[in-house]
Parts: structure tokens; C-alpha cells; sequence
């Protein structure tokens, strides 16, 4: 039996803990290691750079009201 879940969407994003003015976004550059790792770089002035492993900001999540509607 299909099922719909009513959620809300967010947006999770990663502020610079360098300059803590810009948002990291990724380079491009990807490490093939398990989990992968994602090379991503300040937007703001600083141009700081960091790895993240299995993750690349921005990305979505959802939170679940507990609302299921049966189809």
C-alpha cells in the first residue's frame, strides 16, 4: 500500500569558520575514497578551503510532521 508522509523541506548549508561571512560550496574536486570525500571553498572573501567526507553543502533534509494521508 503506497503511503504520503506530509514533511518539511530545509536547507542545510555550511557557514566558513574561518571569515564566518561566506558559504562553503564545492570545487568540484572529489576524493574517490569510501565515503567520498568533496573539496569545497569559501564563497565570501577569505577563500578558505575545506574536505568534507560523504557530505556537500548545500543539500536538502526533510523533517517528518507525522501527517500520513492514505492514498
Amino acid at each position: 500500500m503506497e503511503v504520503r508522509k506530509q514533511v518539511i523541506p530545509f536547507q542545510i548549508d555550511y557557514i566558513c569558520p574561518m571569515c564566518e561571512k561566506g558559504n562553503m560550496r564545492p570545487t568540484g574536486k572529489v576524493i574517490y575514497t569510501d565515503p567520498p570525500q568533496f573539496e569545497h571553498k569559501c564563497d565570501g572573501e577569505c577563500n578558505h578551503y575545506m574536505m568534507f567526507t560523504g557530505i556537500s553543502y548545500p543539500y536538502m533534509d526533510y523533517e517528518d510532521t507525522g501527517n500520513i494521508i492514505m492514498t
